[in-house]
């Protein structure tokens, strides 16, 4: 059992796989099958089940979400023009690939549940979390939009693989409702009719993506986490409300590696501050001080409150970068007006 203890009738700590499959899922009790090292005891309970049963719900969740986001989408159309942000997620994608596609080889199953895990929480927190913006927002046809379902379409393809094998039940149920999620032009009864591999996303960014990726783009995911961390304390003070209520003074010394990042956005610094999900970011000469002021890496910024700030809230996307007579920013003026 999870205590370690040998399972028998007489201390009552039987656990019988029908009981996981009538009361939870078949797929849940092969999460079980695939979390435990084969090589040793294999253990099992309520507890390691539930965890089992939260990353079987997270999957559903983010499922969800992309089949919505996928349903006017073709993948046979031509390849949009992709942001930074979107290439590195390629990159993070086609390491994840990898990852799955060595430890399947290897049988290694208890790394594949792992690397589920990880992964998953890491795609839904970062690159879907900041694009929801794109998809809610931007208009329809936009090439911003289109890029974000394109990539949300090859993230979806390779979770849907890697997945394959342990949640059958699963994968089925999420090709009757996103079919092109198949790399046959022809609906099937099943799934695995038609069963194909992890495709290889490479060619979708360059070797000075890969650059920038293993150098540049760590210092800025340093300081998205550095600005989320005081952008919550001054949140518990009730200083700000969500995130857009977030503008950010940040000082860069000369030379700094994130001036390499801001090369490559275009709109830099909105850019940048859609990164970090929030309204404005403004570089300023001066390393700014005060209660919610922070360093990280060598730059130094301030977290304020755009509402405080005197700033207009677009009635539209929420970030408070509106015309004051309109009550929408440029972005949703050209959409609506």
């Amino acid at each position: 059992d999870e205590s370690g203890r040998k399972m028998s009738k007489s201390l009552g700590n039987v656990i019988e796989p029908s009981w996981v499959t009538d009361k939870l899922s078949a797929d849940i009790l092969r999460l079980w099958a695939t979390s435990q090292d084969f090589t040793t005891d294999m253990m099992i309970g309520q507890k390691i089940i539930d965890v089992q049963k939260k990353l079987y719900v997270k999957i559903r969740t983010i499922s969800r979400f992309i089949i919505g986001l996928l349903g006017d989408f073709s993948p046979s159309d031509a390849t949009p023009s992709l942001s930074l942000l979107d290439r590195m997620q390629l990159i993070r994608l086609e390491e994840f690939n990898r990852e799955i596609d060595s430890y399947y080889r290897d049988f290694k199953f208890s790394r594949i549940n792992a690397t589920l895990t990880s992964s998953i929480s890491e795609f839904s927190s970062f690159y879907f979390d900041i694009v929801k913006d794109r998809i809610y927002a931007d208009a329809k046809d936009s090439s911003s939009r289109q890029a974000a379902c394109f990539v949300a379409y090859l993230t979806f393809h390779s979770m849907v693989r890697a997945i394959a094998p342990i949640m059958p039940h699963l994968v089925e149920e999420i090709y009757a409702f996103c079919p092109v999620i198949s790399d046959s032009k022809e609906q099937a009864d099943s799934f695995f009719s038609h069963p194909s591999w992890l495709r290889n996303v490479s060619t979708f960014y360059s070797k000075d993506d890969e650059a920038i990726y293993a150098s540049t783009w760590k210092h800025f995911l340093e300081l998205r986490s550095s600005i989320n961390t005081i952008s919550a304390k001054a949140r518990k003070d009730s200083v700000i409300g969500s995130s857009l209520d977030v503008i950010v003074k940040l000082h860069l010394p000369e030379n700094h590696e994130l001036y390499s990042l801001l090369d490559q956005l275009e709109n830099s610094l909105e850019t940048l501050a859609d990164l970090c999900i929030i309204s404005e970011i403004e570089l300023v000469k001066e390393p700014p001080t005060g209660a919610y002021s922070g360093e990280c890496s060598g730059a130094t910024f301030i977290v304020e409150s755009a509402e405080k700030a005197a700033k207009t809230k677009c009635d539209r996307c929420w970030k408070y970068n509106a015309d004051s007579s309109t009550h929408l920013c440029s972005r949703c003026a050209s959409i609506v007006l």
